[in-house]
């Protein structure tokens, strides 16, 4: 029966991204927007199952594991609607702290999880009324805001600075790299952030 377990958390790791596709088109469609890109919608799954996959190889807990799969469909979700929307719709981030919240609980420090998206939401909360005041435009979309108080809850809390940094060098590389062509849309963030937060779990001790 235990021998199941393992192909049987990587199907529901497989459910769980086709449904998260399903969800983001819908969603986009509301909007009036462009359907998810399907090399984006194809890379996000196989990152999903590679890191699922390396969990059960390191003999993680199954329900960790589970979790994990439910993380991972979150970023999916918003990754690929914010890449085509340059919109992070609020019900996608809270999703992502509920679940998150419950992740902590089932460890057991979900004090600890609560107080790091706490503060690095009022952080960057701050940080974006003082410059939205100062420059007179937007520079992190609320959306983003919610996103990273997310991220500091799914994540230990020294990983937070590194995970937000790498995504936003992902962000210059990408601006960088397309500099001869003229960008004429906002860039999203959201994409970066899960980005890069997908490259942490694959390190010992990324999220537990």
């Amino acid at each position: 029966m235990l021998q199941i377990i393992p192909a049987l958390l990587v199907a529901i790791t497989v459910v769980i991204q086709c449904l998260a596709v399903q969800m983001s088109r819908y969603r986009l469609s509301r909007m009036n927007a462009r359907p998810p890109h399907h090399g984006l919608a194809l890379m996000s799954g196989m990152l999903a199952a590679a890191a699922i996959i390396l969990r059960l190889y390191q003999n993680d807990s199954a329900v960790g594991v589970l979790f994990m799969t439910i993380m991972t469909g979150c970023m999916t979700l918003m990754a690929l609607t914010d890449a085509a929307s340059c919109r992070l719709p609020r019900p996608f981030t809270i999703m992502y702290l509920i679940s998150g919240s419950a992740f902590r609980l089932w460890q057991g420090d979900w004090l600890t999880g609560l107080c790091s998206a706490g503060f690095w939401f009022l952080l960057l909360l701050l940080f974006r009324q003082y410059t939205s005041y100062r420059r007179k435009t937007e520079t992190i979309g609320l959306g983003d805001v919610f996103l990273i108080a997310g991220i500091a809850i799914w994540s230990p809390p020294g990983d937070i600075p590194w995970i937000v940094a790498t995504a936003a060098g992902g962000a210059l590389l990408y601006l960088w790299c397309n500099r001869q062509r003229r960008i004429t849309r906002e860039l999203p963030f959201g994409p970066f952030l899960c980005a890069s937060q997908y490259a942490f779990t694959f390190y010992p001790g990324g999220l537990w």
